[in-house]
């Protein structure tokens, strides 16, 4: 994992996984679009769904690596998984 994520600009792997939200509300504005998959993540969050977080995030990213794309939603719905098994009362 941590060689797909050597190959990402401006990402330096941490031994344990980070989400860091930042609020931008006071200096940008999303369209639609963005707004809608900032809805599609936090239910993914909500739902230990890894794949649609990896997913929103790559929509989000700008200039992200489309030939990586599939490898981290991949890490990501895998991350997820072992999150569900540890911090939910439910693992189905």
């Amino acid at each position: 994992m941590r060689e797909l994520y050597s190959k990402l600009p401006g990402v330096i792997p941490v031994k344990a996984p980070q989400l860091v939200l930042v609020d931008a509300g006071m200096t940008a504005r999303m369209d639609q679009l963005e707004s809608r998959e900032l809805v599609h993540f936090f239910k993914g969050v909500s739902s230990f769904d890894g794949a649609a977080m990896g997913q929103s995030m790559v929509n989000f990213s700008i200039d992200f690596p489309m030939d990586l794309t599939e490898a981290f939603v991949g890490d990501v719905a895998g991350l997820m998984n072992q999150f569900k098994g540890q911090y939910s009362s439910s693992s189905a």
